[in-house]
Order: C-alpha cells, then structure tokens, then sequence
C-alpha cells in the first residue's frame, strides 16, 4: 500500500484487531514508573498542527497493530533450528538461512518487547525463547564475544568481528530478562556489556561494523548510542554500578567530546584522543570536488543519539541531560534539514566544512524519520514549552505519512521500535490530557 492514502485509507476502515492494554515501559522515570502530571505547568498539547493527538497517534496505531505485529506473528522464527530468518523479501522468499548476529539480538529484543508490552502473548514469548536459546548455545565464546554470523543449524561463519552484535545481543537480552526473570539472561547482558566496554576502549579497536576497518582507537559516534540504548533498558530490570558507569560514559563521550559547539554538530568519528580530525583538504578524485571525509556527520545517528540521552536522563532523573539531549536534537534538525520541492527531510551525510553538501548528499530514508518523531514526541511530552518541537513534528510527520513514502516493514529494529515508542508516548499525553509530565517540576 502506497503511503499517500495512509491517513485517509485508516480513518476509513474498521478495525478487527483491537488494542490490547500497554504496559509503558519507554521512558520510565529512576523508580521504574511512569511521571505524573504536571502542577507546575499548566500550559496543554492536544493538537500538533491540525491533527489531534489522537488521530495522530491512531495512524502510530494502525501500523503497529494490523500492520507490524501480525508480520511478525506470521513468520521470522526459525522453529526448527532456532534463532530468526529475518531475511524475506516481498513474496515470502526467505533470501539467506545465515544468521547475523548483528539481526539476532535485535530480533530477540522484539518478541520480548512485544509480549512485554502487549497482553503478555504466549506467542512471542516462544519467539523470544527460541532465539535466546539458539544465540546462548551457538553464538558466544567463554570470554562473552558474540559471533558476527552463524549458519542456519549454528556453525560459525565469522567469530567476534562486529561489536554491533554484542551491543543488539545485549539489548535482546535484558528485555527477555524482564519477559521471563531468568537470571541467566540477566547474568549474560551484565558480563557481555562489560566485555563490549573492554573492547571499545581498547587501543586496537577499530570501530568495525557499520562499515568498514577504521584506524585502531578510532572513536564513533555510533558506537556510544547503541550501547547506551543497550544498557539503559537493562539498568531499569537489574541495578549493577559498573554498567551504571559505562552508562554515564556513554553519555558523556557523545555530549563532551563528539558534540562540537563552535560547529553547532555532532563528528561521527574521532581521534584516538577523543578530538576532531583536522580539516585536511583533499581533492576527490571521482567528483573533483574539495573533501575531507573524516570529519562527517551522520544524521541518522545524531536522531538516535538525541532520543537516547533523553531517554536515560530520564530514568536517572537529570533534567540538564534531558534538554541537553534535546538541543543536541535540534540543532541538527535545524542544520540539516533541507527542501528540494518533492523532496524533503534530514541530509543523512554531511560535512560541515563544505555546506554545498547539504544540497547535493543524500536524504536519509522514510523510516529513520521514526528516530526523529521519538525525539520531538519525548520533548512535547516533558516540556511544553518546546515549540521548535511541535513545528518540526508537524512537517516530518506530513512529510513522511503524506508524501507516498513506502516503510520497510521487514526492518528488525529503527520501524518497529520507532512506531511503538511514538504509539506509548502519544498515548502518555493523552491520558495526561496534554499536560505536561512532572519531570521537570523540581528542576532547580
């Protein structure tokens, strides 16, 4: 179905799956609850542009339960060998039986999160167990480096290579830890989160996967978001001061040293030494164009990034982390965002040095608007005060549900996640009636 009749196609059919009741989990506050309302503030969202919370969220609705859920009920389980056969193409064809890790734990977090949140389904929590059993017996070593890939009945392909398949494996398994209490779940992501940790800031390492080999101690800005999106769910389910401090790391690398201000950006990557490239001229020779590729930004990752500092200062209750979070948010989307007439939205790769980039580098996906939507919804709800986000949710959100965009309903992760979390945050605001939460009531 074609994006451009979305909104009109939904308010126009009956739905035969209804909504089960949510348990909200995405942005709990220190005590694992959800915040109250504000009695500070006393200003109300009920529309966002010309669209009410709740039409709005009701398109959130509509992908999420006749769309999302039911692809996932209906296959990406490997019920014979274990482990998930995400892989499928437009007619049901099941393109690889191989198994990336890098896809498993990401998978593993989804049925778990599902039956988390949505009337505890036996189904997805057999989903949820056959991918932690198959990843626990195949695809992990004695020292907790999980494997970059694995064939269909669990023989290594590749052994550790990409830190991406701990990090995703981490954050599928603090969220089974939370489905089922089993301590060995919990046990696994607390010594897999201290070996990534190790790795990351070893000298040798390389910031492999998501590309290719970059020189050793390379730090990225991509490496810091995931993790902290890996550990901030396992710190609400088990309290373990180490992992807390890696936490606080994560956080900090991204906004003290990642984050420019004299630039207004946020580099990708960084010198062993946590500082910028110097900006090195060289003349490329496929384009003929001046560049210096190390000091890029990556929007999609600065989405991310955003959403997550938010979302941690949130259980840990730092209100100056929460809009510092937010401004690293929006200062991106300010700079980045750009109108070529039917076309529209974040550069994804840009360098600041050659602002000519904006008008020539690509535009990041349909989906990865789902990171942006995450960010300005999470602003809206603590802080009413935050125009800037309502007015830049109002023209991504046309933008990306009118504009006949296709969502990539097989994505493993940035798809459903982003359409769950902006479906519970929406819904957070409804039932505060627009008001704000307390979160920042007794800030100083």
């Amino acid at each position: 179905m074609r994006r451009r009749s979305f909104i009109s196609h939904i308010a126009l059919q009956t739905f035969a799956l209804s909504v089960p009741g949510t348990l909200y989990a995405m942005g709990e506050n220190r005590e694992g609850k959800q915040f109250g309302t504000s009695s500070r503030q006393n200003k109300t969202i009920t529309k966002i542009g010309n669209r009410s919370l709740e039409d709005i969220r009701e398109v959130f609705r509509h992908e999420l339960f006749d769309i999302t859920l039911p692809l996932w009920k209906k296959d990406g389980v490997d019920w014979k060998y274990g482990g998930y056969l995400p892989h499928i193409d437009e007619n049901g064809n099941i393109t690889t039986t191989n198994k990336s890790l890098y896809y498993q734990g990401r998978v593993l977090w989804l049925y778990s999160y599902f039956y988390n949140m949505f009337d505890n389904d036996e189904r997805f929590l057999l989903s949820a167990k056959t991918g932690f059993d198959f990843l626990t017996k195949y695809c992990v070593d004695d020292k907790y480096d999980w494997f970059t890939e694995v064939t269909r009945e669990g023989e290594p392909i590749t052994k550790f290579f990409d830190i991406y398949a701990s990090i995703y494996t981490i954050l599928g398994l603090g969220e089974y830890y939370k489905a089922t209490g089993i301590e060995e779940a919990c046990d696994i992501a607390v010594k897999s989160a201290y070996r990534a940790n190790e790795i990351i800031l070893s000298p040798h390492y390389q910031a492999q996967g998501h590309g290719p080999y970059y020189k050793p101690g390379t730090k990225r800005l991509g490496t810091w978001l995931h993790f902290l999106n890996a550990l901030t769910p396992l710190l609400k389910y088990t309290e373990d001061s180490g992992v807390e401090k890696i936490a606080r790391m994560c956080v900090r690398n991204m906004l003290q040293y990642h984050w420019q201000p004299d630039l207004g950006v946020a580099f990708e990557i960084l010198q062993p030494n946590f500082l910028p490239h110097p900006n090195d001229f060289f003349i490329d020779e496929e384009t003929k164009s001046t560049q210096n590729r190390a000091r890029w930004v990556n929007n999609f990752h600065t989405m991310e990034a955003a959403w997550m500092i938010m979302e941690e200062a949130l259980r840990v209750g730092n209100t100056g982390m929460f809009r510092a979070g937010m401004d690293f948010g929006r200062v991106h989307i300010e700079k980045g965002w750009v109108d070529r007439g039917s076309e529209k939205g974040l550069v994804q790769f840009y360098m600041p040095d050659y602002p000519e980039t904006l008008e020539k580098n690509d535009i990041i996906k349909p989906y990865v608007f789902k990171e942006m939507f995450i960010l300005l919804l999470l602003a809206l709800e603590h802080d009413p005060e935050a125009d800037w986000a309502a007015e830049w949710f109002d023209k991504s959100f046309g933008y990306a549900y009118d504009a006949g965009l296709e969502w990539p309903w097989r994505d493993t992760l940035h798809q459903p996640r982003g359409v769950m979390y902006c479906y519970e945050i929406l819904g957070r605001m409804i039932e505060r009636n627009g008001k704000a939460s307390d979160f920042f009531d007794n800030a100083s």
